[in-house]
């Protein structure tokens, strides 16, 4: 009896193995977390680039506001 209970845990666990191993080799062959990872760093380069354009212009009209402001007083 305790042979048949033994034998039905080693083949579930040879089976779970066998799951795991699959589970696995298709993680390591998948691709598609690559390419998201590539677009994020894309669009955090991106965005870099706006706000400092964006700080540069906001900077630029300020000045530009404080001479005609002046110029007016």
């Amino acid at each position: 009896m305790l042979e048949y209970f033994y034998g039905a845990s080693e083949n579930r666990r040879r089976r779970q193995e066998l799951f795991m191993r699959a589970l696995l080799a298709g993680f390591l062959r998948d691709e598609g977390a690559a390419t998201a990872i590539e677009y994020a760093v894309i669009a955090g380069g991106i965005s870099i680039v706006i706000v400092a354009v964006v700080n540069g212009i906001g900077l630029n009209v300020a000045g530009r506001f404080q001479s005609y402001s002046s110029a007016l007083k």
